[in-house]
């Protein structure tokens, strides 16, 4: 059983991860029923570890669903300023755009 609270949010958990990539699937199932590309976006805290990001790219990779760390909303658009972080959702944006040819 994964024992999870907020004063462990700091200690690196693969096993959370991965207990919680189990409610992923369902939403990626959910999302397939559309006929609509899945792409799977990880909001990155300054507390998570790579071990853990690359957990989810994992689980992902085995449902054959594109996921990548999401630059627009890591901790470090504090550091480079709102305009790197705005630029970082445009580019985004575009890609998606090229990609579903909207």
């Amino acid at each position: 059983m994964v024992v999870s609270s907020k004063d462990n949010l700091k200690a690196e958990n693969i096993e959370a991860i991965t207990e919680g990539c189990k409610n992923l699937e369902k939403h990626i199932k959910n999302i397939s029923q559309f006929g609509v590309p899945v792409v799977v976006g990880i909001n990155e805290y300054v507390t998570d570890t790579k071990e853990e990001h690359q957990a989810i790219i994992d689980f992902c990779k085995q449902l054959n669903v594109e996921c990548k760390i999401s630059e627009a909303m890591s901790p470090r658009h504090y550091q480079h300023g709102f305009t790197w972080s705005i630029q970082k959702i445009q580019i985004s944006i575009l890609c998606m755009k090229m990609t579903c040819l909207c």
